[in-house]
């Protein structure tokens, strides 16, 4: 188990989440998909075929049965 260092303490956290039903083909959601996997991508931290994620959300993102739930975790530390 890692121990906290008493220097820094969570002065806040806030989840906020976005479900979504359907395709989301052009939407801002499919953007923020596409960014993630640049990122990962970019950071040269995994070997992986990012262009065939990038295939496949294509067509995830076409899909009528489609859910997303993307979340962001925001959390507040202070020294």
């Amino acid at each position: 188990m890692r121990e906290t260092d008493p220097r820094w303490s969570v002065e806040h956290q806030e989840s906020i989440a976005n479900p979504h039903v359907g395709p989301f083909g052009g939407s801002k959601l499919l953007a923020v998909y596409q960014l993630w996997i640049d990122l990962c991508e970019r950071s040269n931290m995994f070997r992986f075929d990012f262009d065939r994620v990038r295939d496949e959300l294509e067509h995830w993102a076409c899909d009528p049965a489609t859910f997303s739930n993307v979340a962001l975790r925001m959390i507040i530390i202070k020294r």
